[in-house]
């Protein structure tokens, strides 16, 4: 039967598409996750409500409820609805095997586990028997808390924080250099001026700076560059567009030289042994091979990412041919250095995505699998949290708008930890309903 209107995965994900793009779409599609709780409550619909519509592609609940009624869960045939392309499996907790062994295959058969329980024993037998990490959340009155747990820190291949592109024009190599210096802007028309890039304004900006032994800076550079439209073109540099450009990014040639990235080095550091993780295994491998790169060129592999320039269609083209030149070339010297360091085979898309995002790599601590929070956290809304539990309130206080926002926030963290796309929460959170804020922590 063909696909309708919106059947389609295109059509389906296409806002999460623009988020996390194809690759993070492919790995929610193929994952795994379990959502642990006693009863069906209202946080375990909402959470696994927003998996569905996320597009994870296999769900297990285990809960000591769900025998009861196979469409008691928010009704099952309802989320189905909602994306056919889902798998769902009940679990009753008195049916897992009382074996170990085969109790230790069950849980490690998982991408993550969610675990909708305060502190105790269903939330003690999770992570001792899963390899995988664990999210483990609740609600009390109008408190939500949620904590990230792993047996080793969580790497981010792309946490899509603002950067500002590399263009190297204070640090060319040759062809650059070359392709820079080839324009002559005192024999140029008005024209001819007008369709260059802004990085060769800036070029020769820095060239006169350096000549007349003047400090770089967006001062010196933006007062140069007035004076160097002033000599070529008439009429307000606002008017001019590229010189306009030029101005705006004038900083490109005031940015730090000859320093290793320090994202980097936070990865590198951040892990006491090679990751167990396939992913982190990577990141942390990529990050090592970047190092040697860094260690034997006094510079960082180029990307191939260049901005939009108002220029001649022609010049654009030829400059940006040179940037994926040195990129191609520089990818080539990565690989060999992962090659000669006998490092594993990192796939080739997830390469090309690190090396154009070295600066949106990242590293974040989970909280350790083998311990569990205790009272005296510095955190007083956790404190408050705690002193609550004490005393004896339940979660089925809290109200349908503080549960709607904690599972929206576990399913959002869920994604985050599956497709290592945007910085999670460090590692734990707590959400005050009265005063709509969060506050997050180390545990």
């Amino acid at each position: 039967m063909a696909l309708g209107i919106g059947d389609g995965p295109n059509e389906r994900y296409d806002r999460q598409l623009m988020i996390w793009g194809n690759t993070g779409q492919e790995v929610l599609l193929r994952a795994h996750v379990c959502v642990v709780e006693s009863e069906q409550t209202l946080l375990m619909q909402e959470c696994i409500k927003s998996l569905v519509l996320m597009g994870v592609g296999e769900i297990t609940v285990v809960s000591n409820s769900c025998g009861s009624s196979q469409a008691g869960l928010f009704g099952l045939d309802a989320l189905q609805r909602m994306n056919p392309n889902v798998n769902f499996h009940l679990k009753e907790m008195s049916s897992l095997p009382p074996d170990a062994q085969p109790q230790h295959a069950f849980w490690q058969s998982f991408s993550i586990i969610i675990c909708l329980c305060t502190a105790g024993p269903m939330l003690q037998h999770v992570l001792g028997l899963s390899a995988s990490n664990v999210i483990h959340a609740y609600t009390f009155d109008d408190l939500g808390f949620i904590r990230l747990l792993g047996k080793e820190p969580h790497c981010v291949v792309n946490s899509h924080q603002h950067t500002t592109y590399d263009l190297r024009l204070n640090r060319m190599w040759d062809e650059l250099a070359q392709y820079h210096r080839s324009f002559d802007l005192n024999h140029m028309s008005h024209e001819q001026v007008s369709s260059v890039p802004y990085s060769v304004l800036l070029f020769n900006v820095r060239q006169s700076l350096q000549l007349k032994g003047i400090p770089i800076n967006r001062k010196t550079v933006k007062a140069e560059l007035s004076q160097l439209h002033n000599s070529l073109l008439t009429g307000p540099l606002s008017d001019d567009v590229n010189f306009a450009e030029a101005e705006r990014f004038a900083f490109l040639l005031c940015k730090p030289t000859g320093e290793f990235p320090p994202n980097l080095t936070k990865i590198i550091t951040t892990f006491e042994s090679e990751p167990v993780s396939t992913v982190n295994r990577w990141v942390y491998q990529f990050a090592l091979s970047v190092r040697s790169f860094f260690e034997l060129n006094g510079d960082i592999p180029v990307s191939k990412a260049i901005p939009d320039m108002e220029s001649s269609t022609s010049l654009f083209i030829a400059q940006k041919a040179i940037y994926h030149r040195k990129a191609d070339k520089d990818k080539s010297e990565i690989l060999k250095i992962l090659a000669d360091k006998k490092f594993h085979l990192i796939p080739e898309h997830l390469m090309d995505i690190m090396l154009e995002n070295l600066s949106c790599l990242d590293v974040i601590l989970l909280g350790y699998k083998n311990s569990l929070p205790e009272l005296h956290s510095g955190n007083p809304k956790y404190e408050e949290l705690l002193s609550r539990q004490s005393n004896g309130n339940s979660s089925k206080l809290s109200s349908p708008s503080i549960i709607s926002i904690i599972g929206a926030i576990i399913s959002q963290e869920c994604v985050k930890l599956l497709t290592h796309q945007y910085a999670p929460i460090e590692n734990s959170m707590i959400y005050d309903g009265a005063s709509n804020s969060t506050s997050t922590f180390i545990l």
